[in-house]
């Protein structure tokens, strides 16, 4: 885990200073299989946790956030059993039961946003007690009031001494159920963790969306997996009003799909590079947005073939810039376009963004500081970045403890002149074995333990 949390992972990257990450030095042919979905990997976790019987995650994503829900899921009374060389995870779930402390120890779920969304309902529904969560302090400072302020609504009693933040005391067995109301432009996990508790609720809920969701494909894998575990929802067609009765979650045998989100940095290094790499563990047919990616490398000139599982871009001899891209479905992905955005032919402006100043960093602000670093010309607007072409410079890359700029910036040194990027164990979050991957391409990753 990073220089900024407050716990290491077993199943992350060994903490290091930095990793020297060096220019490719020739185009690359390769086909891999990635790390499973953060997405599907940590709803699963927490559907499997409170269903009836014996769940099987195959594949699954072995990450800081999914081993720190699987260690709160474990200090809540639940039975947990994980393979790393195997890759299952096996779960015997609360079902009618409870969730209630099992030992002294507070949970505690690091810097892992989706986990702090859906766990805070589930435990209003199924808890036992007065249970208390605490985080990593990065996480402490992301957004989840609305949330808790909707969970309130359904009668559920949450108490956090700093508003909106983490640590946060909830009180088992009240969520009673009715209606609630909230926006979806923050975040689509918002909603997300609403619903994935409103089955457990003692009496029906009825969700009404006011506005809008960023990200809705999210919400969509949520409601996909719920139906996997036996729940269904009645919804209108945009996602805008929900109406759940009291159900139980049943127990399932799952493979999990790689993570579209990761990919984007793969499909990104060979396009910037005139590189030909496959993914062959990603369905084209995902519900994960960040597969909208693949689109956006086409009309950049990229080669781009899908066929069952496996997905092969090819990139051309210069990037066809000149073009405006909207990334508001697949916002993950914009660490990856802003990376290969200067090696482009013309400027490329990235829009629609606005809300990923709200995640693991301020992104926008972040890559507009790293890219100037590097002496790219950009421009940051509210809602994204207006990108000039122009060859980056080796640059000193702080990811302000968030993944994805570790991730995007190591795909820009690999097509430019290289980078140091600080803290690189913060890719345990989605990739613990990044670098690793990476070098296998035949990009120059050397590990430095200690500043100079």
């Amino acid at each position: 885990m990073s220089k900024n949390s407050e716990a290491l992972s077993p199943w992350g990257m060994k903490p290091a200073y930095a990793v020297e990450v060096g220019k490719l030095p020739r185009p690359f042919r390769a086909e891999m299989a990635l790390p499973g979905s953060k997405s599907f990997t940590n709803r699963a976790l927490v559907l499997a946790a409170i269903a009836k019987g014996r769940s099987v995650l195959r594949s699954p994503l072995f990450s800081d956030d999914s081993y720190w829900c699987v260690d709160a899921l474990r200090k809540l009374g639940v039975t947990v059993e994980a393979s790393t060389e195997e890759e299952y995870i096996a779960i015997e779930g609360a079902g009618d039961g409870s969730l209630k402390l099992v030992g002294a120890d507070v949970p505690y779920i690091g810097s892992a946003g989706t986990i702090a969304r859906f766990l805070p309902g589930v435990i209003a529904a199924r808890g036992e007690g007065e249970i208390t969560l605490t985080s990593s302090s990065q996480l402490a400072r992301r957004p989840v009031t609305p949330m808790i302020e909707a969970l309130r609504k359904l009668g559920a009693e949450i108490d956090m001494p700093v508003d909106g933040a983490f640590p946060m005391k909830i009180r088992g067995g009240s969520l009673k159920g009715g209606e609630t109301r909230i926006s979806g432009k923050i975040s689509s996990q918002f909603i997300s963790g609403l619903l994935i508790a409103a089955p457990l609720a003692r009496e029906p809920v009825t969700i009404i969306v006011e506005d809008h969701i960023v990200q809705a494909d999210y919400v969509r894998i949520t409601l996909s997996l719920m139906e996997e575990f036996g729940v269904k929802v009645e919804h209108d067609e945009h996602l805008m009003h929900f109406r759940i009765q009291p159900q139980d979650y049943i127990g399932r045998d799952i493979q999990l799909e790689a993570d579209a989100s990761t990919a984007t940095y793969f499909f990104g290094i060979a396009a910037a590079t005139q590189s030909d790499i496959t993914i062959t563990n990603l369905n084209p047919d995902t519900l994960q947005p960040d597969i909208g990616f693949v689109k956006h490398l086409k009309t950049l000139g990229c080669d781009v073939t899908q066929t069952g599982s496996h997905i092969r871009v090819v990139g051309p001899k210069i990037l066809q810039g000149g073009k405006t891209f909207n990334l508001n479905d697949c916002s993950d992905s914009t660490p990856a376009m802003a990376a290969i955005a200067p090696f482009a032919d013309g400027p490329v402006k990235i829009e629609g963004v606005a809300h990923i100043r709200q995640h693991e960093s301020n992104r926008i602000l972040v890559m507009h500081q790293t890219l100037q670093g590097a002496g790219v010309p950009v421009v940051e607007n509210e809602d994204g970045l207006d990108i000039t072409p122009a060859t980056p410079g080796h640059v000193v890359v702080d990811p302000h403890d968030d993944h994805r700029m570790a991730m995007g910036f190591s795909v820009m040194a690999a097509a430019g002149n290289g980078a140091t990027i600080l803290d690189p164990s913060c890719v345990s979050k989605t990739c613990s074995n990044f670098f690793e991957l990476f070098e296998r391409l035949g990009v120059p990753c050397r590990v430095i333990d200690k500043a100079a």
